[in-house]
Formats: structure tokens, sequence, C-alpha cells
């Protein structure tokens, strides 16, 4: 189910033919979003997680037809050439993150495991205080 701020985002960026910077987004939705990101940026504000919450629900919704995707430049509705070369990119991130944490499960694995080659029995884990 869609909000009217849901629906002023997803106006707006159909109004823009290119990429749009997420500050020019709060910016110009000023309204919806508020103004002002503290000492911390904007990357770590609550304006830019709102934003992001709300584009992750526009592309998770049927009301909405059109794909946002985002990137170093911005965000910005995709062409069909723009959200392949993205979901190659998410891919490619995905499958790289699930090859370190199978590498840290395996060695997580071997915890308590003798080595024959150094003759020594792995301790993976430190030591774990009894309370």
């Amino acid at each position: 189910m869609s909000n009217l701020r849901q629906d002023e985002l997803y106006a707006f960026l159909a109004s823009r033919e290119d990429w749009t910077p997420m500050r020019d987004v709060a910016g110009n939705l000023r309204e919806f979003y508020g103004w002002g990101w503290g000492s911390s940026g904007f990357h770590n504000s609550a304006i830019r997680r709102m934003i992001t919450e709300d584009i992750e629900k526009i592309n998770q919704s049927d009301e909405y037809d059109m794909i946002i995707i985002s990137g170093t430049k911005g965000v910005k509705l995709a062409t069909r050439g723009e959200f392949m070369r993205w979901v190659r990119s998410e891919y490619a991130e995905i499958f790289r993150k699930l090859e370190r944490v199978r590498n840290l499960t395996k060695k997580a694995g071997m915890d308590g495991q003798l080595s024959l080659e150094e003759t020594r029995i792995r301790e993976v884990f430190p030591e774990e205080e009894s309370a």
C-alpha cells in the first residue's frame, strides 16, 4: 500500500531523466523528508534512511510499474539496460559475500581439529568466560 510520500518520490523521479543525488531528492521533497542531517553527514542521516526505505517499498509494490535503482550517482528510474547492469552488479556482490561467509563457515568448522601437518589443534574461537 503506497503513501503520499512514496507517491511524491516516484513522481519526482519520473519527472527526471538522469541520476538524482539523494541529497537533491531530500532537498526537493523537504516537506516529506524534512531538512538537515546533523553532524553525522547525509549518508548516516535518518532522511537518507527514509528515502532508501521508501525506494525499497516502491520497488516491492505492484502499485508502481517502474523500478528505482541506486548507485554512486544517486537514484533514478531504470531503463532496461541500466536495470540489467544493476542486477548483474547486485548478483556479483551477493556471490562475493556468499563466498566470504562460506570460507568463514569452513574455518569455524575446523575448531578443535588436529592439524597433522602442523601437529597442533586449531583453536578458531577464543575461550568463553563462564558466567
